[in-house]
């Protein structure tokens, strides 16, 4: 975890820097709209995970489409969603105005790109509006351990499905309540091309220096936005 403050106010800039097992390193940044808290402990045999805000660490993707005309009795739409975190997908047929069971459909991935594949019945026809919101997020970040999960309560407010110890990071044996959980989303981490570029703009005030948070580059504005 590494923070600049320039002053006594709480203007500061959080972000991850993360190294996995071969070497590559990923910033993510962290502020108020990327992170929460658990609102319960986790123990070693624990399968729910409670979280204050699980929004925090999830995103939706909202598309619009039209149903094309079927192949095979299969209606195919590609997604716009990052299919290495796509937690789930919801289908709203506007024409009908009813929602698809979701055993009528499923995510398959297709030269690498996630395509949704629907089954032909009653409740779709070509040429139907569709909204297509994919989930995403599966990973969160915990006291320096990264927790994979595959299903989402927004309910209660919890994840299950757990696959502790993720990417090659250490299982803890107790994480307390209240601890901070950051989001791991492909939409919170900062583009490879400029993590080792400066992300100072090397323009001088002389009331509040250099700091990172009156930055202009591409970098600093990343890190600056919070994501509502």
């Amino acid at each position: 975890m590494t923070n600049m403050i320039p002053h006594s106010t709480p203007d500061e800039e959080i972000y991850l820097n993360a190294v996995n097992t071969t070497g590559e390193q990923s910033v993510f940044r962290a502020n108020t709209q990327s992170r929460t808290w658990l609102a319960e402990p986790i123990f070693p045999l624990s399968q729910v995970i409670y979280l204050g805000d699980v929004t925090r660490v999830t995103d939706n993707l909202v598309e619009q489409r039209t149903a094309p005309s079927p192949v095979n009795n299969i209606y195919s739409i590609g997604l716009n969603s990052d299919k290495n975190i796509l937690s789930g997908v919801t289908v709203l047929n506007n024409t009908t105005g009813n929602t698809l069971d979701t055993d009528t459909y499923e995510v398959v991935i297709e030269e690498l790109a996630p395509i949704l594949k629907i089954t032909n019945g009653s409740y779709i026809s070509a040429g139907d509006s569709l909204t297509i919101t994919s989930l995403e997020g599966n990973v969160l970040y915990i006291n320096g351990e990264q927790i994979k999960f595959t299903s989402i309560n927004f309910e209660n407010n919890t994840v299950s499905g757990l696959q502790r110890g993720a990417n090659g990071t250490g299982v803890q044996d107790y994480i307390a309540k209240y601890t901070e959980v950051f989001s791991l989303l492909s939409n919170n981490r900062l583009p490879d091309l400029y993590i080792d570029q400066s992300w100072n703009s090397y323009i001088f005030n002389k009331v509040e220096g250099d700091p990172l948070q009156i930055s202009e580059t591409v970098p600093a504005q990343f890190l600056h936005t919070d994501i509502t």
